[in-house]
């Protein structure tokens, strides 16, 4: 019988999700855990954990949970999940540090490369990674600021884009880990442009009709005409009527304090932010717990949830792990073409 996602156990075997447990001294492994349990027992997908097996057998113990070594011609079992386990030098470590090392950054990197290729060689269907720690890469010398650069890089897809989805909301984000002052330099008309473009043809692939783009505007009241800052006149509006000259339905600059509202309610199907708490905070309001991230631009489907490795929770029992269960179940409803 479907469950209330409307998946069903026929259509298990083309539901298969590698999923990456993240920073291996982060939140990562304890809800990538839990909500990999959670798909599987509600039949949302079948997840395949990426990491490392001793230190999941660690939480499989305590919350009753069955792990298995991954083979991709296994039948699916219910109550057992599929690990594949990757070798990295936090399995030398006596213990867990409580914050960014080069050995978790090591292994949190090893994770996506091989969770990557699972899916480029069709044993999964998606991708979804925990989080990682941006400075525990850097500590290990990896030469890729995230998970983006480093999925843009394995698949020769550069540039991507990102976009948040939470409670009926859609985000993209024209600029995204930038200091506030660089990501407004970086508001011109031509990139801005090119950008929405891109974005538009990705969200008319993902969505299978054309959608409704709205453009958040930067300065309060959309500059109002002009005496509040000018990006809306010489940037923002001539970008936006350079698409809609092409025949592309965008909107904008709309209001910032306006249009994220709007958006919830359905006027538009998704919302371009110009930089990172523009667009995140809209999200993040509206729904904390259950927003995801999702990559347009891959040749496969990758989401996360939309939280970091929360160092200082590990261990205490409070990690939420819903924003990790959207994010496999987003995985899922894209990757079977389901995106209503």
């Amino acid at each position: 019988m479907p469950d209330e996602n409307g998946l069903s156990g026929s259509n298990m075997d083309a539901m298969r999700v590698a999923v990456t447990i993240g920073d291996p001294a982060g939140i990562g492994p304890e809800v990538a855990l839990r909500a990999a349990a959670w798909a599987m027992s509600h039949d949302v997908a079948r997840p395949v954990l990426v990491g490392s097996y001793a230190l999941l057998q660690r939480y499989a113990t305590r919350m009753g949970v069955t792990l298995r070594p991954f083979r991709p011609h296994d039948s699916h079992a219910d109550g057992v999940l599929p690990m594949l386990d990757v070798p990295s030098p936090v399995d030398e470590l006596d213990h867990l540090p409580s914050g960014p090392h080069p050995a978790t950054g090591e292994a949190s990197y090893r994770y996506v490369v091989q969770a990557t290729e699972l899916v480029q060689q069709g044993l999964c269907r998606a991708l979804v990674t925990a989080p990682i720690s941006k400075r525990s890469w850097q500590l290990a010398g990896i030469a890729y600021l995230d998970h983006t650069a480093l999925l843009a890089a394995l698949t020769k897809r550069e540039p991507l884009l990102m976009f948040q989805t939470g409670s009926g909301l859609k985000v993209l984000f024209f600029t995204r880990h930038l200091p506030l002052r660089e990501a407004v330099q970086a508001i011109r008309r031509e990139p801005l442009e090119r950008f929405l473009k891109r974005a538009y043809r990705a969200l008319q692939e993902l969505l299978g009709k054309p959608p409704r783009l709205a453009v958040a505007a930067l300065n309060p009241h959309a500059g109002e005409e002009g005496m509040l800052g000018r990006e809306e006149i010489e940037e923002l509006e001539p970008a936006v009527q350079g698409l809609r000259h092409q025949g592309l339905e965008v909107e904008g600059p709309v209001p910032a304090d306006a249009v994220f509202f709007l958006a919830s309610q359905g006027a538009y199907d998704a919302v371009v932010a110009l930089y990172h708490d523009q667009g995140h905070i809209a999200c993040k309001t509206v729904d904390f717990f259950g927003t995801v991230s999702v990559t347009l631009g891959l040749p496969f489907i990758r989401t996360s949830p939309d939280h970091g490795t929360a160092f200082s929770l590990v261990g205490t029992g409070r990690a939420n792990p819903r924003s990790m269960m959207e994010a496999i179940r987003w995985a899922s409803k894209y990757a079977e073409g389901t995106t209503s």
